[in-house]
């Protein structure tokens, strides 16, 4: 008995210990929580068994009654065990200098609270619900109290906060699953005011209130996102104090969550709640962003610098997988039997399908349920039609689809074109181009998945009836993604970021952003060029053009571990890359009769003029890369390019079926016309040459040929393009014109 006494006071001046360090400063709701930890108080039960037990051996003792040797050798184990007990929780108590160790419990008694809201054989009793929603509100406000003693605190890494970040960001994602099935007009709701508009009042409303000089109350309605403003204001507690150990890295470690969980939000269509979410992550990780470099040893800036690009991507990466999420959406809404979905919301039939639809939804559902009820009560059948009650429950669906549509494209900017406008501003090149690059991920998607977006639209709009005689449809046309235009856009600020983004050679222990966003912009500019696009084509072409010495000394100092022969081919190939996009602009320049040829021409002329012997070193380049043409570095991305080409052609008429038909039944063959005004477009044009990707053999041709000495060897294409060019300058237009040709060399 005195050891069990001597354990009980053990065990509470270790509770005091800790109790007047960590908390002697928190709310009483904390403390209490701490004092009544679950294994602490089966540990003070079983030690108050010891002690009972042993008062009682010894009274029954002393009284005379026998006592049995089994209770004896009960009492020795209840003993050992609670002396072995507490060398454990004694252990486990100094663990509560931590914090979070309090809010492990927390996840289980909100999710329980859902549970209760939510469960089909509960949602409908309104004490069950109340009871939650005060359940919910408690765990939360002691999560917010422990994140709020975590802010305050001076840890050495943030496994604290992060560890409450992580039950926060599951308990939503947990949440969204049951949301959808909670009654909209639930207890468990909180109530949020719900003003008059006094330009639209209610006659009588307005009448009684102005002559009685008063004013019109508010009307509480359910406030349906209480629950997401909770957690994302314990967020923003919770993600700074991230921040403080490693240049943030340890709050980068949240970033796949995160980013998991807005996608699951958009994808159930609760984009405002996936909004608070991200804008909670946004904020703590642009504050690792914008934090100033540190003044210290190079690896340690090194290491806050690759903190800070991950966070500079992780801005954009969440809405990426919110679009994402949004295209999961439109399929599952695609693959979905709406009449049989809206039907078994208004009937209470097939639960599993009503609860996949929003909360809106189902409001307008479970009032179109009452009034069928009451016709059925007063008229023995329904009245209302099921065309009506789905144009409606459609209309309220396409609404929320198209707010999700507008809400996600309305964050875009902000994360994307304005944060690389706002990080060049900073003087921080590197976190503009990650955040550009990232940008151009998630436009390409915004893109690509647009139809699928559109087909779900026209989906929820097959239910629109005019019997309704209501014209109030959502009006999809009013979201503009202006998802190329902006592409363009951030691939024009890559290009202009090249000069500062340049390196002396590539470290693999850091992205390389220069090379990344030189293929980028290297590849918009072809884009640029083949549609048409003469200021951006321009512009691009131009940054490529300078910085072609620059990523010919980077290759060569990347691969100075390698031979001459093992290395020339990607040493060569920006100066190649080049001379096939000017090539190319003199073409698209010939088709369109405009272009960027001009500018071009004006910046080669430039080059010869200052360095005479280039176009000889321009010939060894284009004969290094034909060697290897096929498996070289840039074979088979011009190859590629070569496709999108060949569409081109194929979509202006100048395909093989264009030249068959040009071409006759002349002997062998041989043309007598051109089939195109140009020379040039008519020597590139399938079948004559043969190929449709090599444009930096067409530089040479039509205009390297002129500055290159008398007797130049060429190889085998070139020779043929050359011979091509000279034999349709020589012959007139197909349609009998005598146009001269060599009006559209140059």
């Amino acid at each position: 008995m005195a050891a069990a006494a001597t354990l009980l006071g053990l065990y509470y001046a270790t509770v005091g210990v800790v109790a007047s360090t960590v908390y002697k400063d928190v709310p009483g709701e904390v403390r209490d929580l701490f004092v009544r930890e679950r294994d602490g108080e089966t540990y003070i039960y079983a030690l108050v068994l010891a002690v009972a037990g042993g008062l009682t051996v010894l009274a029954l003792s002393a009284f005379g009654y026998p006592v049995a040797g089994l209770t004896i050798l009960v009492l020795a184990g209840v003993a050992i065990l609670t002396t072995v007990w507490l060398a454990v929780l004694g252990q486990r108590l100094f663990g509560f200098f931590d914090p979070t160790m309090l809010s492990r419990s927390l996840p289980k008694q909100i999710a329980g609270a859902v549970h209760d809201a939510a469960g089909r054989k509960t949602r409908g009793n309104e004490s069950r619900q109340r009871r939650a929603h005060v359940d919910a509100v408690n765990g939360l406000a002691m999560f917010r109290q422990i994140a709020e003693i975590v802010e305050r605190a001076n840890y050495g890494d943030a496994r604290a906060p992060l560890t409450i970040s992580y039950q926060l960001l599951r308990l939503v994602a947990r949440y969204s699953q049951s949301k959808d099935a909670i009654p909209t007009e639930s207890s468990w709701w909180a109530k949020t005011p719900n003003h008059q508009n006094w330009l639209t009042i209610d006659f009588f409303q307005l009448n009684t209130a102005l002559s009685t000089a008063s004013g019109v109350a508010p009307k509480p309605v359910p406030d349906a996102f209480w629950f997401e403003r909770n957690v994302a204001g314990i967020l923003r507690v919770a993600l700074p104090a991230s921040m403080r150990a490693r240049g943030g890295t340890d709050l980068l470690a949240l970033a796949e969550t995160a980013s998991n969980v807005s996608s699951l939000l958009v994808r159930r269509l609760q984009v405002r709640e996936a909004l608070m979410m991200e804008e909670a992550w946004g904020d703590a990780i642009r504050r690792i962003a914008d934090e100033p470099l540190v003044d210290g040893p190079e690896d340690l800036r090194n290491t806050q610098r690759l903190a800070q690009q991950s966070a500079a991507e992780s801005l954009v990466i969440p809405l990426t997988r919110m679009w994402l999420g949004f295209r999961e959406a439109a399929d599952d809404l695609l693959r979905r039997d709406l009449d049989a979905q809206f039907d078994a919301a208004i009937t209470g039939e097939g639960a599993d399908q009503a609860e996949q639809l929003p909360t809106k939804t189902r409001r307008i559902a479970e009032t179109f349920a009452a009034a069928i009820t009451l016709e059925r009560r007063t008229e023995g059948r329904r009245v209302t039609p099921a065309w009506w009650a789905n144009h409606y429950l459609a209309r309220t669906l396409s609404d929320e689809f198209l707010t999700t549509h507008k809400s996600i494209v309305g964050a875009i900017d902000a994360r994307t074109t304005e944060q690389v406008a706002a990080f060049r501003t900073a003087r921080r090149p590197d976190l503009a181009a990650v955040t550009a690059i990232a940008a151009l991920e998630l436009f390409h998607k915004v893109e690509v998945h647009t139809p699928a977006i559109t087909e779900a639209q026209a989906k929820l709009a097959s239910h629109r009836n005019p019997n309704t005689e209501n014209e109030l449809w959502p009006d999809t046309s009013s979201v503009e993604s202006r998802a190329e235009e902006k592409r363009t856009a951030t691939t024009v600020s890559l290009g202009e970021l090249l000069p500062e983004l340049r390196s002396d050679r590539f470290e693999s222990d850091a992205p390389d952003l220069y090379g990344q966003a030189y293929q980028f912009v290297r590849q918009g500019a072809f884009d640029a060029i083949l549609n048409g696009d003469r200021t951006t084509a321009a512009r691009l072409y131009a940054a490529i053009f300078d910085e072609v010495g620059h990523l010919q000394d980077r290759i060569q100092a990347d691969l100075s571990d390698r031979t001459t022969q093992q290395s020339l081919g990607l040493i060569v190939e920006p100066i190649v890359g080049a001379m096939e996009l000017a090539g190319l602009a003199l073409f698209m320049q010939e088709l369109d009769d405009e272009g960027i040829w001009a500018q071009v021409l004006a910046q080669w002329d430039l080059l010869i003029a200052a360095a005479p012997g280039t176009p000889g070193m321009l010939m060894a380049a284009i004969a290094v890369t034909d060697d290897i043409f096929l498996g070289g570095p840039g074979g088979m991305n011009r190859t590629a390019r070569g496709s999108a080409f060949a569409e081109l052609l194929s979509d202006r008429g100048l395909d093989d079926a264009h030249e068959s038909r040009t071409r006759g039944s002349y002997p062998f063959g041989r043309p007598r016309h051109r089939p195109h005004r140009s020379p040039i477009v008519s020597a590139m044009m399938p079948s004559f040459y043969g190929h449709t990707d090599d444009f930096h053999h067409l530089f040479v041709a039509a205009y390297l040929a002129d500055r290159l000495p008398p007797g130049t060897q060429y190889d085998a294409p070139i020779q043929s393009l050359m011979q091509q060019l000279s034999r349709f300058r020589s012959l007139p237009f197909a349609d009998g014109d005598a146009e001269d040709g060599a009006a559209h060399d140059e």
